[in-house]
């Protein structure tokens, strides 16, 4: 049995679909709340330069520029699985996976523990009021006054985030408050009043939170910060969400089996059987001669010999099983 052919894109065909999608999905996303503007653009082309082939040419099918990411990352948009309405009392609630890609998410923690993205003491700028902030696709923190991923007590730029993360884990510090309040953290483009809480303390203990944020997806900033009062915060992003990668099968092919079969008979011949915790998917038949029909057949191959003289017939066992534990 043959092995299906993943479909291969050369870096100039995925230009050319990366300017397609521009041309047809740029006003839509500059359009959403949050907009898209030119980061929006450059994020699509980063993603379709680095997905796979596969995953870009399903978002060539996309009917919204909503569902270009969600294409892009691996999500199905041919089938969303849209949760399914469970009565609670008198009521009913549809309960939703975080981010809302229509699939699970998986939780990627970052590879040196965090990443700071911004600190309000560094550009002394305290906040009351509004913020937008960005996370992914940027080269540096600076003007946030974040300093990137921290590595042994060093800063550094590179923060390990995928392009179009569903929603961040975010650690969030206050100090220095002004008074009693609250400090919020939501998605861009929301009101902040959809966001998580954290309760500033009174005096200059501030507060120390760890949220989950979801991302606005290629908008022009990812997040927003509010607080009711004047307070310095630190913002450290620990991880991210995104729709799982899949995972190749884990398979092997068994030794063959191999008989002898005389002219003008038939028979049926077994493949060996696979390892515990191993499936046979497919069994690979092999004959002597042309004049040899041999087909699968019930685990193993089934045999016609037409070819006048006796033909060796080999069985071997196509074994596969999804990794992990």
């Amino acid at each position: 049995m043959s092995t299906p052919q993943q479909p291969l894109l050369s870096a100039s065909q995925r230009a050319v679909i990366a300017r397609d999608l521009i041309a047809k999905w740029q006003s839509a996303a500059d359009s959403r709340p949050g907009g898209g503007g030119s980061r929006w653009s450059r994020m699509l082309t980063k993603a379709v330069m680095t997905a796979s082939a596969e995953n870009v040419l399903k978002a060539t099918t996309a009917r919204s520029v909503e569902e270009l990411p969600i294409a892009l990352t691996g999500g199905d948009i041919a089938n969303p699985v849209r949760p399914e309405k469970q009565a609670i009392g008198n009521g009913s609630v549809a309960p939703q996976t975080l981010g809302s890609y229509f699939s699970d998410l998986t939780y990627t923690p970052l590879p040196y523990g965090r990443c700071r993205i911004a600190d309000s003491r560094v550009i002394s700028s305290p906040l009351v009021g509004t913020r937008s902030l960005y996370i992914e696709n940027t080269p540096d923190y600076i003007s946030q006054g974040g300093t990137g991923t921290y590595s042994m007590g060093t800063g550094s730029a590179n923060c390990g985030l995928s392009i179009f993360a569903a929603a961040f884990a975010v650690s969030v510090t206050l100090t220095s408050p002004a008074g009693p309040g609250v400090f919020k953290v939501f998605k861009h483009a929301s009101p902040y009043q959809t966001g998580n809480t954290v309760w500033i303390n009174p005096g200059s203990s501030g507060a120390s939170a760890d949220l989950i944020v979801n991302s606005c997806g290629g908008c022009l900033f990812d997040i927003g910060i509010y607080s009711s009062v004047s307070v310095h915060y630190i913002i450290d992003v620990i991880g991210y969400y995104m729709p799982p990668v899949r995972t190749a099968l884990d398979c092997y092919t068994t030794g063959s089996n191999t008989s002898q079969l005389g002219s003008g008979y038939s028979g049926h011949f077994p493949a060996p059987s696979c390892d515990p915790k191993y499936n046979q998917v497919s069994v690979d038949c092999l004959g002597q001669y042309t004049q040899v029909i041999i087909y699968q057949r019930a685990g193993g191959c089934q045999a016609y010999n037409y070819s006048g003289v006796t033909s060796d017939i080999s069985a071997a066992s196509r074994c596969c099983a999804v990794p992990g534990r």
